[in-house]
């Protein structure tokens, strides 16, 4: 499912989408804790028992945090969008430990793997989100093409070596037209 939703070229219909993934963790950690209460309704538990059910959980929810980051993003509610990535490499944090305490088994092995990834995605991916949220909707990625830095388009106003020897004043408020100074040769 994750291999379709990094390929968006396919055609819409066959493509998954992240609010399919999270609705798929949301099964899987609620079938572990349904694992785990039975266990310990059951009488006493094994300690392996719990260990393996609180590292798949914390694994989980990880991977379940990445994809609902992944569908705030998508929203561009992006200051939720970085919350929920560290929220994800918290909890991948947590189960990388874990996983690795438990025995090699091919299904611990595939979750080890997915968290690399998730820890991988959350990293390139939070920045991002943190960008778009710094730089707001007016300096969103789409207005940076219509930018020209070709040495055909003309000069607006004086050039920057025009404008070396004035200082303009950063401390103006919105009433106060900025504050421009001459600067003395010696």
């Amino acid at each position: 499912l994750t291999s379709k939703l990094q390929d968006a070229s396919g055609p819409s219909k066959n493509r998954t989408r992240p609010e399919d993934l999270i609705r798929l963790y949301d099964t899987l950690i609620q079938n572990v804790n349904d694992l785990s209460e039975q266990g310990s309704s059951s009488g006493a538990a094994p300690q392996a028992l719990k260990s393996e059910a609180a590292a798949k959980l914390s694994a989980f929810k990880a991977c379940r945090a990445y994809f609902l980051a992944e569908t705030y993003a998508a929203a561009e509610k992006w200051g939720e969008s970085v919350a929920l990535y560290d929220r994800a490499q918290q909890h991948a944090a947590t189960a990388t430990p874990a996983l690795k305490g438990l025995p090699s088994s091919a299904d611990v092995s595939i979750l080890e793997q997915r968290l690399e990834e998730v820890v991988r995605w959350c990293l390139g991916r939070r920045c991002l989100a943190h960008a778009h949220a710094v730089l707001g909707p007016d300096l969103a990625l789409p207005n940076f093409p219509a930018i020209s830095i070709s040495q055909d388009a003309p000069p607006k106003g004086k050039g920057l070596l025009a404008n070396l020897d004035q200082y303009e004043s950063a401390l103006a408020t919105t009433n106060e037209p900025a504050v421009k100074m001459e600067l003395i040769e010696m």
